[in-house]
């Protein structure tokens, strides 16, 4: 998947004078990535490094440093089992001159499922949000942040080690960048495209990852918020998700039977739903887990 993504990478269209460096960051206790690596050594300025703790924040607080030390002033996240387009770094650098203000950009991950994948889970249609509309409900699988905002003599932004086995990373620092007054824009023509797994493209496999990634939401509210406050928001959301999924359940029932189509869609958001709410129902009593102690690296 690596040599996938830095072959996307160096097909890239770049503007002329952006100069790109590519750090790659492998984690855990073997090292398959560094013949991948070597191979590209010839058609991108592209630099190796192992963190051998294992963790996704070990990992991503190793690429911000690492990153740091080229100078840098835009530094930007990918995931490995990725593909850019050919137009990621010049719809970037085109947001970048349109709004010079800015200081954090994100963009599309489209995610594609392979045959066989369950019909209840259709991959999220979040492709037509216009260029400079702020959000936060962001992955570090497509983003870009600057400098300032990793620099120690700035914010120095750094991925909470509370989420090193469980995930939510991301989330986390999404929230404490608004906190901290920093708005990340939306890129539309900034995409990448991943493809899904077929061991994670099935109904159970979707429900548990669904009801994973709210448990992990529901525990970033608690950290951020407070014990009090933060599990007050999660009952709230557990509320209103249980009531979103009963309401989209029924009408679903309802719909099918004279439209199957339209039926199974309502069906799948209220399942969809249902996840949400399991999820943020146990970070009341759950702390985070251990999702991510096993590195899954292709």
């Amino acid at each position: 998947m690596l040599s996938r993504l830095l072959e996307t990478i160096a097909d890239m269209d770049n503007p002329e004078g952006i100069p790109l460096c590519v750090v790659v960051i492998e984690n855990g206790p073997v090292a398959p990535a560094r013949d991948v690596v070597a191979s590209f050594r010839n058609r991108l300025d592209i630099r190796y490094f192992r963190e051998k703790r294992t963790g996704l924040v070990h990992a991503r607080n190793a690429a911000i440093e690492r990153s740091l030390e080229t100078g840098a002033e835009w530094i930007g996240f990918l995931d490995d089992d990725e593909r850019v387009s050919p137009v990621w770094l010049r719809a970037m650098c085109e947001a970048m001159e349109r709004f010079p203000a800015a200081r954090a950009f994100a963009g599309p991950v489209r995610l594609h499922n392979p045959a066989g994948a369950t019909r209840w889970f259709p991959p999220p249609k979040k492709f037509n949000i216009r260029t400079g509309q702020p959000l936060w409900d962001i992955t570090t699988g497509n983003l870009l942040l600057k400098r300032e905002l990793l620099d120690r003599d700035g914010l120095g932004m750094r991925f909470d080690m509370a989420y090193n086995l469980s995930g939510g990373e991301d989330t986390d620092l999404a929230l404490r960048l608004r906190r901290a007054g920093v708005k990340i824009l939306w890129v539309q023509d900034a995409r990448c495209d991943e493809d899904i797994l077929p061991k994670n493209a099935g109904f159970r496999a979707k429900t548990a990852l669904s009801i994973h990634y709210m448990h992990n939401f529901g525990r970033v509210n608690i950290r951020l918020y407070g014990a009090v406050s933060g599990r007050l928001l999660n009952a709230f959301l557990v509320v209103k998700w249980t009531f979103h999924a009963i309401a989209y359940l029924l009408a679903g029932g309802i719909s099918g039977i004279f439209s199957r189509q339209k039926g199974q869609a309502l069906i799948a958001r209220g399942i969809q739903r249902a996840c949400m709410g399991i999820g943020h129902f146990r970070s009341l009593y759950r702390g985070l887990d251990s999702h991510y102690v096993t590195v899954d690296g292709h």
